[in-house]
């Protein structure tokens, strides 16, 4: 979802020329567990460090040391005595402090008035949710460092060793709710986690100190005052459904003088929702000299391929089956665990004459072979069963293309090959498949380039395209099937070292390639833009069947220059094209963006025939914006990397949600329709950084690398934590970025669930916690999350005996796929009305379990005068808590026996599927204990009336009920969580002293 930003402005003279500007910014994030019911994650508050003005350079940020201090992470100090009593937490920014109380954050802002003497002017924020309970606060991922206070000369009022933490955790302040504060390059933000179940728009937030907020016509919560202004975007949600994404409706709405709600529209609670990826890994790979990247892959058991060209003696190297290389340039190809923190191997590849040597390109088959494009000038550049064993002959200026195949271990060259005439080729693109068939593109100045089977025989002249086919398997002159030069009477495919162009093969071996021309005459056919739109070059796309013949071929560009960097097919043969561009014309359809802002990328898919365009759009900002390469997933999602020197490129749920340096590199990922960004951010940090290629698993892990010149790149568990060639130009960086790693879920369920009980009295009942996933959950503990006039115990018990083990209000640990049982004891120390008490389940590595009303709740009452208390069990077939509805029409039957352990009363018993239940029609009678036959009449059997039987129940007497499901020819899948009968008994006065549940589902 889209990361939201809003400014605090202060007033700034021209006197000062002192840009003190703050930055908040909202997102929602919304995470889809491991269990059968989504997670919510609201995302909120973000306040930035103030920037130097444009009109003139701030002392303060020119000062030696300040920009790398606004890159220290915030940290939150434990209060140990530095401050109020009342603050559990604090922190320091550049010109604000944070002070986390057990009710609210204040925020106190340091500013600079605009007069003569210099004074200080300071505004505070407070933040607090309306209606929470003063929740746990800890501190979370502690820090190396420590805070030391000397102040004064009474060393009693010293403090030292203060701990530092990364995260202040708030437990439990709404039911099924934390609330989570954390730093990120010197800005502050929090989460409110929402457990499954719960309902976002019961999070309300009290905003003082900046005025009365309103919402404006934009829907932004504004809030102003002497200080300046305050803007909280709009809020905005999608989910995921069989149609693809659509947007879930989300608003702020103003109660009261301070308050805002979030009201999110209804959304199928079935579904997960949209994840905001996070980078899970990022490491720098390099040497002292200039190494950058050309490709990224991912096998299928998650180890990381990486190949580029370096010029760094010093490279890491592992098992290599080249050690060195020469004084110039040479490849690298390197393969690392799924982790990212190991090199399995990692080898130069190059002659070791003068000659240079780079990869373009790289991809790798099912078995793990690496495929390797490029060029060279060297003479002894390693063949191995090859085409063309030697450089062909020409001047100082011959370059070859280069392929090369090595095995999944890097040890052996399998084939390996020059492929080139006398003047300057290069390989800029390869695709391979599990045969050892491999697609090469790129551009040849060469007058005798080797063709074979050739749509096109001859130079068209300048620089030229060219397609070639070759068969690893095979050696020499056999392993060539086919290739082609394409191209008319100007420049095809971009000259010397200018990266441009790029390959893709569908799954019947039709290749797609693209590249840049300025040729008025390339031959087109089946085109989507028959002629060239004019500047000095045009965007082109080519698709060859599988033996080498022309399929379709079209100019793709406006009046501007327009430039090609890579291609990708879906399964469809639909081929998604990117580039650059400085055309206000070029041609769009169903744009996201419909105008260009100095150079832009642009994203375009073509359909299968290449004469119709699906979408195209622009990308980019008000600066230049360069893609490299292109990636499509499974559902049609196109993922575009390069880089921007844009402060305004669109972003949507970014990891970094600002320009950190000159240029950035970006990854962007549009939707199916090309109508909207699903994720959008910068990577990068004070330096240029580019992405050069992107890969996506099939479970969605977004793989990024490029090249970086950044000391303060983001790193995550990085295989090398530094960049080693600062100096001498840049390394490659390697990233990883995908949802949040899901951690263990919980499922818990209470029985009875529904006790009344005298005051002084103690209602018990028994707990069963699952957690699913891999791994254990650690620290697993029970608590209630209603207030309640009531003492509170849980403990671990024997699921065969219920006997007690272990010991009271202790946590314990739970493997995964396992479960524990526990017996939970209320002890009423006042009377209070029936009361839904919802129980926070929750691990110390997991979120609490969803909170589902009947399920996991437990409906509490206590009196000073006895009431009814029916406790209530149900009985399936299987005694799984499951009723099986043989077919979409068929019925299914489960019983519940159940004893008045209160005083006698008439109580109705009532069966219904909540709010969201399936679509099935209920009976419900009283029954025979022993025959099971009903003595009461059957109560409804209508799918929109709720049955009901009202009998008289006396003190220990255990009356059976019999409830019947019927399917009404809708298929109910299995969702334990959403697709329920609940039965409720109500007293004479309408409270409900007794219930139980079971899941339904058609079978």
């Amino acid at each position: 979802m889209r990361h939201r930003s809003l400014a605090v402005n202060r007033r700034v003279t021209p006197r000062s020329r002192i840009s003190a500007s703050r930055a908040i910014t909202e997102r929602i994030r919304v995470m889809g567990p491991l269990a059968l019911v989504t997670s919510v994650i609201l995302s909120a508050c973000t306040l930035s460090a103030p920037k130097p003005s444009a009109l003139a350079p701030a002392a303060s940020s020119s000062a030696p040391g300040v920009e790398a201090y606004l890159r220290l992470p915030l940290h939150f100090e434990a209060n140990q005595g530095q401050a109020d009593p009342r603050v559990k937490f604090l922190a320091r920014g550049d010109r604000y402090n944070v002070f986390l109380t057990s009710t609210e954050a204040v925020v106190r802002l340091e500013g600079r008035r605009p007069g003569d003497d210099g004074s200080a002017e300071a505004g505070t924020v407070r933040l607090s949710l309306i209606g929470a309970r003063p929740g746990e606060v800890q501190g979370e991922e502690r820090l190396a460092g420590t805070g030391n206070y000397f102040i004064g000369p009474d060393p009693a009022a010293w403090r030292t060793d203060v701990p530092t933490y990364s995260r202040v955790r708030y437990r439990g302040i709404y039911p099924g709710v934390d609330l989570v504060y954390y730093g990120n390059q010197r800005e502050l933000e929090f989460d409110l986690m929402v457990a499954p179940g719960a309902d976002p728009g019961a999070i309300r937030m009290a905003l003082q100190g900046m005025g009365r907020p309103r919402i404006d016509g934009q829907g932004d919560v504004v809030l102003r005052s002497a200080a300046g202004e305050v803007r909280l975007r709009k809020p905005l949600v999608y989910q995921d459904g069989d149609g693809g994404r659509r947007v879930i409706a989300a608003r702020y709405v103003a109660e009261g003088d301070d308050q805002v709600r979030l009201a999110v529209a209804r959304y199928d609670r079935r579904r997960p929702l949209v994840i905001d990826p996070v980078i899970l890994y990022s490491s720098y790979l390099g040497g002292s000299g200039d190494d950058t990247s050309a490709g990224i892959r991912v096998d299928g058991a998650g180890n990381i391929y990486v190949a580029g060209t370096t010029k760094s003696f010093d490279f890491p190297r592992s098992s290599p089956l080249q050690s060195s290389k020469s004084n110039n340039h040479a490849c690298f190809v390197t393969k690392l665990n799924p982790a990212g923190s190991a090199l399995l191997f990692s080898t130069y590849l190059g002659g070791s004459d003068v000659g240079d040597t780079r990869c373009e390109d790289m991809t790798i088959d099912s078995a793990g072979n690496v495929y390797v494009v490029g060029s060279t000038s060297s003479a002894n550049f390693p063949a191995v069963s090859a085409f063309q064993s030697t450089l062909a002959a020409g001047d100082e200026n011959t370059h070859n293309v280069i392929l090369a195949k090595l095995n999944s271990t890097g040890s052996a060259l399998l084939y390996s090959t020059y492929l080139g005439g006398s003047g300057f080729d290069s390989g800029r693109g390869v695709a391979a498949n599990d045969a050892g068939h491999v697609w090469i593109g790129g551009m040849t100045t060469s007058a005798n380039f080797p063709v074979k089977n050739a749509v096109q025989s001859s130079a068209g002249g300048g620089a030229d395209a060219f397609v070639a086919r070759l068969d690893t398997t095979q050696s020499g002159a056999a392993s060539l099937i086919y290739a082609t030069y394409f191209g008319g009477s100007g420049d095809d495919g971009g000259s010397g070292n200018t990266p441009n162009g790029g390959i893709a093969v569908d799954g019947a071996g039709n290749a797609y390639y693209t590249g840049s021309t300025s040729s008025p005459n390339l031959t087109t056919k089946n085109a989507v833009q028959p002629g060239f739109g004019g500047g000095s070059s045009d965007a082109f796309v080519i698709k060859l069947d599988p033996a080498g013949a022309l399929v379709y071929s079209t100019y793709l560009g406006g009046s501007g220059d327009d430039l090609s960097f890579g291609i990708a097919v879906d399964a469809g043969g639909n081929a998604y094209v990117t580039g650059s561009t400085t055309s206000g014309n070029f041609p769009t359809k169903n744009p996201f963006q419909g105008r260009v802002g100095g150079v832009d990328s642009f994203v375009t898919k073509l359909d299968a025939t290449g004469s119709q365009l699906v979408y195209s759009t622009y990308l980019g900002g008000s600066g230049d914006d360069f893609p490299r390469r292109i990636a499509v997933d499974a559902a049609g999602n196109a993922y575009v990397v390069g880089r921007t020197g844009s402060t305004d490129f669109p972003l949507a749920g970014p990891t970094q949600p600002a320009l950190a340096g000159g240029t950035d590199a970006y990854i962007a990922e549009l939707n199916a329709a090309g109508t909207g960004l699903v994720f959008s951010t910068y990577l990068g940090g004070s330096f240029a950084d580019s992405g050069e290629t992107v890969f996506v698993t099939a479970a969605g892990a977004i793989y990024v690398s490029g090249s970086t010149g950044s000391s303060d790149f983001p790193i995550v568990s990085p295989f090398q934590g530094t960049l080693a060639s600062f100096i001498t130009g840049g390394d490659v960086f390697i990233t990883k970025l995908g949802a949040p790693p899901s951690a263990l879920s919980l499922v818990a369920s209470v029985l009875p669930s529904s006790r009344s009980v005298p005051v002084g009295g103690a209602a018990t009942a028994f707990a069963t916690v699952i957690a699913i996933g891999s791994g254990t959950a650690t620290g697993c503990s029970i608590a209630p999350l209603t207030s309640l006039p009531a003492g509170f115990t849980y403990q671990t018990t024997d699921p065969a005996t219920n006997q007690v083990t272990g010991f009271p209000n202790t946590p314990v640990n739970i493997l995964g796929g396992a479960f524990q049982s526990f017996v939970i004891a209320f002890n009423p120390t006042g009377p209070f009305p029936p009361t839904d008490v919802q129980l926070n389940f929750v691990c110390t590595n997991t979120v609490p379990a969803p909170v589902v009303s009947g399920l996991d709740t437990l409906l509490l009452s206590a009196s000073t005068t006895p009431a009814a208390d029916i406790v209530a069990l149900a009985a399936t077939l299987g005694n799984d808590g499951i009723v099986n509805i043989p077919g979409a029409a068929g019925t299914g039957v489960f019983a519940v026996a159940t004893v008045n352990v209160g005083t006698g009363d008439f109580i109705t018993a009532t069966a219904d599927t909540g709010n969201t239940g399936p679509p099935i029609a209920i009976t419900l009678c009283q029954t025979n204990p022993v025959t099971g036959q009903c003595l009461s009449p059957s109560g409804s059997g209508d799918p929109f009336i709720l049955p009901t039987v009202t009998t008289f129940i006396n003190s220990g007497e255990t009356p059976t009920f019999g409830i019947f499901v019927q399917g009404t020819g809708q298929f109910v899948p299995f969702n334990p969580a959403v697709n329920r009968v609940f039965v409720r008994f109500t007293d004479s006065l309408g409270f409900v002293r007794g219930a139980t549940s079971v899941a339904v589902r058609t079978q």
